[in-house]
């Protein structure tokens, strides 16, 4: 199942960055080209105990060289299976990385703390599920590198309507890449992003 999840979550980072708001000015400041980067979108991959950070936007943004969306969006099935799913992506940001993705992927709405182990992709039966999983495309390689949150959780500390936010943090216990765990790597981190209209399927 990890083929066909490469080329769904690799679609949906160049969706999320097709979609990002071309008109955004809200953040303009001139010494960094109008974006705002506080932490409070970031992931941390930890690997043999060193951890870097990356520091997306606060806000989904487009200019000339950089582009960053930062979306939630919740998908309802007739199978009464309703799922949320987070992306921050980044683009031309973190160096020797051309795109970095985050998905966060799990079964329910609201706050609280969820299940998002990327397993759920395999369990969900459902052709448009992502399991989570965190994506570099580097520009040394062709082929990005794909980290898979086998076994993770997030927690809700707020769930927005529909144009507000939705907030949290997420941790993973058990990483693998190409199938095989990673017991020397971790990933966590937190997210603000806006939540667009619900989808009906």
């Amino acid at each position: 199942m990890k083929k066909p999840i490469l080329f769904s979550v690799l679609a949906a980072m160049f969706i999320f960055i097709a979609a990002c708001n071309k008109d955004d000015d809200n953040n303009e400041d001139p010494d960094n080209g109008g974006v705002t980067y506080s932490g409070i979108n970031k992931v941390n991959l930890t690997i043999d105990g060193t951890t870097q950070e990356f520091v997306y936007a606060d806000e989904s943004f487009n200019n000339s060289e950089t582009d960053a969306s930062m979306t939630v969006g919740t998908k309802n099935f007739e199978s009464d299976s309703v799922y949320t799913e987070i992306g921050l992506v980044a683009a031309g940001v973190f160096d020797n990385v051309t795109i970095a993705s985050m998905m966060i992927s799990y079964f329910g709405t609201g706050t609280g703390t969820h299940d998002i182990s990327y397993g759920l992709e395999e369990e969900s039966g459902l052709d448009n599920f992502s399991g989570s999983s965190f994506i570099l495309l580097t520009d040394t390689s062709s082929m990005p590198i794909m980290y898979f949150l086998e076994e993770a959780t997030t927690n809700i500390t707020k769930y927005g309507e529909v144009g507000g936010y939705i907030e949290g943090t997420f941790e993973s216990t058990v990483v693998s890449m190409a199938g095989q765990p990673q017991p020397n790597v971790s990933i966590s981190g937190n997210f603000k992003a806006m939540r667009f209209d619900d989808v009906n399927y």
